[in-house]
């Protein structure tokens, strides 16, 4: 997932988006915001490539997921939603530094 593109195509994959899905931010959004059960939890392994080829969309993918982390909280009932980035130990800290440098707080797990 080193473009947009890849981040949608294993999106849509992974969640079973729905096969009119336009592979753009807006059809994202919409498909993000109606996935179905609890908890909605998305491992995203080799997490030190994720939008290497674009970076500058990694602020706008990590704003959105927070915003989907807390409009899912927000429901009744709450449901939970997390992304865990996956990455060999010896890359953690950077990835844990992109993540930092758009203004997110990754929470990291042991060796």
């Amino acid at each position: 997932m080193t473009d947009l593109a890849g981040v949608y195509s294993q999106f849509a994959t992974a969640w079973a988006f729905p096969d009119y899905f336009g592979r753009n931010k807006d059809a994202f959004d919409d498909c993000m915001r109606d996935l179905a059960g609890s908890p909605l939890i998305t491992e995203i392994t080799d997490a030190q490539r994720l939008l290497l080829d674009e970076p500058r969309q990694l602020r706008w993918f990590a704003a959105a997921l927070e915003f989907y982390a807390h409009s899912y909280r927000a429901q009744e009932p709450a449901v939970r939603f997390a992304v865990v980035l996956s990455a060999p130990a010896d890359l953690r800290a950077t990835v844990a530094r992109r993540w930092r440098a758009v203004d997110v707080e990754p929470i990291l797990l042991g060796d």
